[in-house]
């Protein structure tokens, strides 16, 4: 369907007061994972006012499932995460976090302001096609709100869904786009040491766990060296405890990380080496060790089809620069939707300048003028994407 692209750019930009003032206040008053009830209500609020707007049925208790129907029954899903992270502010603007020790440190806030303005550019338009907009729950913890939102029913008779983030390493305001795996699969890893302790002018009568962890850790990068060449990845060790004693050789150990990749056929390679390398730290130090190994995400595979007929097609005809961007180790639980149906995870450039902040760090921040090009963006996508 075509549409006039300098009349919705337009419109697009007749919101950006309201957009501003919905992400400052989503922004003072930030919401953990399946904590959103106030952000829910606010998200609710704005649909309420676009003229046939549906609610789904939810037990979910926060975020929105919603719908625009459209000449067609056949349905194209909007998706936006809405949770903030446990990060303490260190900002000084008019709209600082209100909620100590949490904030909008990964631009969730800024999610929900274009989302709703696409929403709002969609409820004026004529749309071939149902338009569903899933404003997801607990996007930064683990179980996080994609499996949640499935199970609620959020890609029935969806044919295609499309994702979006603001991304602080490309500059502002270019539509980032990348075929493929776009964002990292997960698997954490947590290894148990249980050696023998004892008094530390006796280290020959103990088995010292601290060296097996050690050893381990001091290992993966080897691992990481044998997988990447042929399955890109990265392995990260996260946290190093012991028993916490005075001058006392402890009893146990343990190490935990992330195995990170973009190629599925690394984790099989990965769950094999780790195996390996455990058993062998154990024999060689006398330790016993138990690994656990629990999958955190898949990966977030780009529909190319939609990336070629949808994505870069929109972008052009709003006159939006795009940019082939560098597929990252980080995961989001958009990948979970991209396994049930064709997929699309684009970013909006935020960067100005060299040392622009990057998220989940305590002074990020971003110029509120790329919402209205986003939501822009996002209503085109879901204008032009012809289902077949």
């Amino acid at each position: 369907m075509k549409h006039d692209e300098n009349d919705l750019l337009s419109a697009a930009e007749k919101y950006a007061d309201l957009l501003r003032e919905i992400r400052r206040d989503l922004h003072r008053h930030p919401e953990l994972g399946f904590q959103e009830f106030r952000t829910t209500e606010k998200i609710r609020e704005c649909l309420r006012s676009i003229p046939g707007m549906k609610f789904l049925p939810q037990k979910c208790p926060t975020g929105v499932i919603a719908e625009l129907p459209g000449e067609s029954e056949r349905t194209v899903a909007l998706r936006a995460d809405i949770d903030a992270l446990a990060i303490a502010e260190a900002n000084s603007h008019t709209y600082v976090s209100e909620t100590p020790g949490v904030m909008h440190a990964c631009g969730h806030d800024g999610h929900v302001a274009l989302l709703l303005g696409a929403a709002l550019l969609l409820g004026e338009r004529k749309r071939p096609w149902t338009v569903r907009f899933l404003f997801q729950p607990a996007e930064e913890i683990v179980p996080s709100g994609a499996p949640v939102f499935l199970r609620e029913g959020a890609l029935d008779h969806v044919e295609a869904v499309f994702g979006f983030h603001l991304n602080a390493t490309s500059d502002f305001g270019k539509v980032g786009w990348y075929d493929g795996a776009v964002m990292a699969g997960g698997v954490a890893f947590r290894i148990s040491i249980r050696g023998k302790g004892g008094h530390s002018a006796y280290p020959e009568k103990c088995v010292n766990p601290i060296f097996t962890a050690c050893d381990i850790i001091s290992s993966l990068p080897g691992i990481r060296d044998s997988i990447h060449p042929f399955h890109p990845c990265n392995i990260v060790p996260v946290k190093c405890v012991a028993d916490d004693y005075e001058n006392k050789i402890p009893d146990t150990a343990l190490v935990e990380g992330r195995f990170k990749f973009l190629d599925g056929k690394a984790e099989t390679v990965f769950r094999e080496k780790i195996a390996f390398l455990v058993d062998g730290c154990a024999r060689k130090s006398g330790a016993r060790c138990e690994l656990e190994l629990s999958p955190k995400y898949p990966i977030t595979w780009n529909a190319p089809e939609l990336g070629r007929r949808v994505v870069l097609p929109s972008a052009e005809q709003l006159g939006l620069e795009t940019v082939r961007i560098v597929p990252s180790m980080g995961s989001d639980d958009f990948a979970w939707y991209a396994e049930k149906v064709p997929a699309y995870y684009m970013t909006f450039g935020i960067r100005k300048g060299e040392d622009f902040p990057i998220a989940h760090t305590p002074v990020f921040d971003f110029d509120e003028a790329i919402l209205p090009l986003g939501a822009a963006q996002m209503c085109a996508c879901a204008l032009n994407c012809r289902l077949s």
